[in-house]
């Protein structure tokens, strides 16, 4: 509480007492000069004020001289003078609840900081520990100079600060004050970093309105765990430009489709925002800067069966949040023939060599897809030695009795074309002329055996050969290569 009187030991030869009272931002005081006493000798120090002189004291308010009146309170005789020993001076006002007061010695200026309030016992230091901040939890500042037992003059305006948010409460006479930091003030701290050191507690010391001083400190923050980012719903579709048809109900097939996230409702949590985000399927997975108009996409399935599927997304504090799912992906692979055989027939599908027919046999593997795949297989032919492909028609797997204006001398060949949903394959097979052990090409220097001899400058033989001895061959610059070694080099 305020003070009615301090006293001053000014180092000038003489005690001197303030007297009066301060309310709000006035002060009234009166000073109480006495002359000080040497112990050794008994007499005063300060000698220089002879009764019927004016006092020698100077006094200063803010560096400004102000003129005192003095009424002699008692003197006392020494050297043949009187002298004076203690006076005391007029009242004076001054408009303020602490200033600078100053005493003249004779050869120098002395300052004090100077206040009818107990500014001496005003906290000259702050102190305040990290915080996590939750939205419940206290930041608690610490005052020192015991303030709380010593005084009520004194307010404390306290202020907390992070980034751009603050809070300022005043208190008196307390040790310490807190506050609980809200979770809004979080977006201060919206980077990486999990710590932050930018927590700023600020006092300003006031008596009456005026402030006397302000001290501060800094204090960490830290972003509580239960402030992730959040996954509300995930839709996943196929790749947005697929292969399988609408009408198979939105189903993965393997390396057809592709797997992308469509539509995402997600969030990150005070302050923070979503930075990455990363679509996992199985063991394939594709991550990317977070936007909502460009999602990831995995562009082909590569593996089939009931697949985990997972969704995480990252905030600007390094924090993330999943959703997984199960999808389900068909397998799926190229169809293929497992048989092809293509042989001159009659009409009613019996093998003959000089047939106009001939019997095709088929067999082939294909994914079904859980019976949304479906095939189709094709079959036409030509003479070898021509480019038109004829008679084109839609067979089955299994036997096809197709032809019927076959021409026995010659040759033919036969496209078969396989087609699912996805992959078209095709195979060329051949149909013989009818047998003949031996056949000379007619106006021509080609030989067949088996067959009847089709093409010019060519031996053709559709019969299996065994060779028991080596077979020569005559490159064309006359050197022979032997086939038998040739073979052994290549380990047959």
């Amino acid at each position: 509480m305020s003070a009615t009187s301090k006293t001053f030991c000014n180092s000038i030869g003489c005690y001197v007492v303030a007297k009066g009272s301060v309310s709000g931002d006035t002060t009234r005081i009166y000073l109480i000069w006495e002359a000080s006493q040497r112990s050794e000798s008994g007499s005063y120090v300060w000698s220089s004020w002879i009764n019927g002189k004016a006092c020698p004291l100077k006094v200063k308010i803010d560096g400004s001289e102000i003129s005192l009146s003095w009424t002699k309170n008692k003197t006392d005789s020494a050297i043949n003078q009187v002298k004076v020993v203690k006076a005391t001076s007029s009242t004076f006002t001054v408009n303020k609840p602490f200033f600078k007061l100053s005493f003249y010695n004779g050869n120098q200026w002395i300052e004090y900081d100077f206040s009818m309030y107990d500014i001496e016992n005003a906290p000259t230091s702050v102190s305040a520990d990290k915080i996590t901040i939750d939205g419940k939890a206290s930041s608690i500042a610490e005052f020192s100079n015991y303030l709380g037992t010593k005084s009520v003059d004194g307010s404390l305006k306290v202020t907390w600060s992070l980034g751009s948010h603050s809070y300022s409460k005043t208190v008196k006479n307390v040790y310490n004050a807190s506050y609980v930091i809200p979770a809004s003030w979080l977006d201060a701290i919206s980077d990486v970093s999990q710590a932050y050191a930018g927590g700023k507690v600020t006092v300003a010391i006031s008596y009456g309105s005026k402030v006397y001083s302000t001290i501060a400190t800094t204090f960490t923050c830290i972003v509580s765990d239960t402030f992730l980012p959040t996954i509300s719903s995930v839709t996943l579709a196929d790749k947005t430009t697929t292969p399988v048809p609408t009408s198979w109900n939105k189903v993965f097939v393997q390396n057809q489709s592709g797997i992308r996230v469509s539509a995402i409702s997600c969030a990150a949590s005070q302050g923070a925002t979503v930075k990455r985000i990363k679509l996992k399927l199985d063991t394939q997975y594709v991550e990317q800067t977070y936007s909502a108009s460009s999602l990831p996409q995995i562009n082909r399935i590569t593996n089939s069966g009931s697949l985990e599927c997972e969704v995480t997304i990252t905030d600007s504090r390094g924090r993330t949040c999943s959703k997984t799912c199960t999808v389900n992906v068909l397998p799926y692979d190229i169809p293929k023939f497992t048989l092809i055989e293509s042989d001159r027939c009659d009409k009613s599908g019996e093998m003959d060599n000089d047939g106009t027919y001939f019997l095709s046999q088929s067999a082939v593997e294909y994914s079904s897809c859980a019976g949304l795949n479906s095939i189709t297989i094709t079959a036409e032919y030509k003479k070898t030695d021509t480019s038109e492909w004829l008679d084109k028609k839609t067979i089955k797997p299994g036997s096809n009795v197709l032809g019927g204006a076959l021409d026995t001398e010659f040759s033919y060949d036969v496209r078969y074309v396989l087609k699912d949903a996805f992959s078209t394959v095709t195979y060329i097979d051949y149909v013989s002329t009818a047998i003949y052990l031996m056949h000379f090409l007619h106006g021509g220097r080609g030989v067949a055996f088996g067959q009847k001899a089709t093409m010019d400058n060519t031996l053709d033989c559709a019969f299996k050969a065994l060779f028991r001895e080596d077979v020569t061959i005559v490159k064309k610059d006359g050197t022979q290569v032997s086939m038998r070694e040739v073979l052994e080099k290549l380990g047959f």
